[in-house]
């Protein structure tokens, strides 16, 4: 038969002050949270800005990335890159550890500090533009002059944006427009969801009243009220609707939508990291305010 016997409750445990213990603790594990929290952060951060600029970058693109960058996602790349370096450097001087993270850890703190208000002026300058609905057609037209005043700023002005459009131009668009809804009637034509770039782009706006043959031959209204129009007068079968407002307005369009998913994304990956470390810090303290007795010998 086996016998079972503990001895741990005859022994004189040894008398600890466990509020001195619980203090010092607490506030080394504060530090280490707070130094752990800022790389992983960074980390997750600049992978999310990563994987944006190659999912964006691989999609049709409304903009030249070498003119007018994502702020968002060069923060993250950066962010990518200390974290790198920091590890890096702890790996050639591990004698060196604790000093490389402290200092490198306070570079990293700047950036996420600069990432949050980025990510503050990204939502401020995307919070108009958001297409205009169009009585009878499912798909939305858009306006350069419906967005903010910031966001035409930060791409340069309307001179300045005939390099995205010379970017429209090179990825054929509009070509691959015709070839996919040249074939459909006006009425299946107007009830198809088109993307903003060739909702702009590739047609004239409906305000200017042009007749449809199909989807990029249109007849031009020669009704005085709509001749003065810029984008009725710039539209042309040939060259389509690329230096019209409405073009530029898809561009812009399509630049708030990537500045918005990485603001998004970042705020998605914070609230996460944060609550990640809310349950291991409460787990933590529950743990060190309950404490339980292990028995120190079993014996057979």
């Amino acid at each position: 038969m086996l016998v079972f016997c503990f001895d741990f409750m005859s022994q004189k445990q040894p008398d600890y002050n466990i509020n001195e213990l619980m203090v010092s603790s607490n506030n080394l594990s504060r530090k280490a949270a707070i130094i752990s929290f800022i790389n992983h952060l960074c980390l997750l951060l600049g992978l999310a800005a990563l994987l944006s600029w190659l999912y964006f970058g691989q999609r049709v693109g409304s903009w030249r990335r070498a003119l007018h960058t994502n702020p968002l996602v060069d923060l993250g790349i950066l962010s990518l890159a200390v974290w790198l370096f920091k590890q890096m450097m702890c790996w050639f001087y591990p004698s060196r550890k604790t000093k490389i993270t402290n200092l490198i850890s306070l570079a990293m703190l700047q950036i996420l500090i600069v990432i949050i208000l980025a990510m503050g002026y990204a939502m401020v300058v995307t919070h108009k533009g958001d297409g205009r609905a169009v009585s009878g057609r499912v798909y939305k037209e858009y306006d350069y002059w419906d967005f903010s005043k910031e966001l035409i700023r930060y791409t340069g002005g309307f001179l300045l944006q005939y390099p995205m459009i010379e970017a429209v131009v090179d990825l054929g668009v509009c070509p691959r427009f015709g070839e996919q809804f040249n074939h459909l009637s006006e009425l299946d034509f107007y009830n198809t969801n088109l993307t903003p770039l060739q909702s702009g782009c590739c047609k004239p706006p409906s305000y200017c009243s042009h007749q449809f043959k199909n989807a990029t031959i249109w007849k031009t209204n020669h009704n005085p009220k709509y001749v003065r129009e810029l984008d009725c007068k710039s539209w042309h079968e040939v060259i389509y609707c690329w230096y019209c407002y409405s073009c530029l307005g898809a561009i812009l369009f399509n630049l708030k939508t990537e500045w918005r998913h990485m603001v998004f994304t970042n705020i998605l990956l914070l609230l996460s990291l944060l609550s990640f470390y809310s349950l291991r810090r409460f787990y933590y303290s529950y743990s060190h305010k309950f404490p339980f007795v292990i028995p120190s010998k079993i014996s057979v």
